[in-house]
């Protein structure tokens, strides 16, 4: 029967932990991205509507209209520097995940880099064993053969 890697359970349960952390990591990346897309979203709104109320002051507009479009623009900004201050926030969050990510990813490397150095002694010591039993045998035919 051929030895059992005794650390088995350690590098599955760090594979799972790899495997929970490269998900967290992609959730807070999807994250991220689309905070990023409706912070784009935002800007466009705005520069949209500065297009417009510079279009608009080009032919005759009211104050209290002109009022409006500063109110809303206005409101705009307060929006998207929120929204950026979230983008920040996920980016940081995600560079966080990344760096658990790298970490586990580490650990389970260095449990597999063992299970490998032990399969790779245990194939040497079989085919020494091997070629021993062979040496025995040619050993016992040429002791016969004299």
């Amino acid at each position: 029967m051929a030895p059992r890697f005794k650390l088995e359970s350690v590098l599955q349960h760090r594979q799972h932990l790899e495997d929970l952390a490269h998900q967290e990591f992609s959730d807070a990346s999807r994250r991220w991205k689309e905070a990023r897309q409706i912070l784009d979203g935002m800007r466009n709104n705005r520069f949209r509507h500065e297009s417009e109320l510079k279009s608009k002051m080009k032919i005759n507009v009211t104050a209290d209209e002109l009022q409006r479009y500063h109110r809303y623009l206005g409101r705009l900004d307060r929006e998207i520097a929120a929204q950026m201050a979230l983008v920040e926030n996920l980016a940081a969050k995600r560079e966080a995940k990344r760096e658990q990510l790298k970490a586990s990813l580490q650990n389970r490397k260095v449990i597999g880099k063992l299970k490998e150095r032990f399969l790779e002694r245990t194939t040497r010591q079989g085919l020494a064993q091997e070629q021993k039993i062979l040496d025995e045998v040619a050993l016992h035919r040429f002791q016969g053969e004299s």
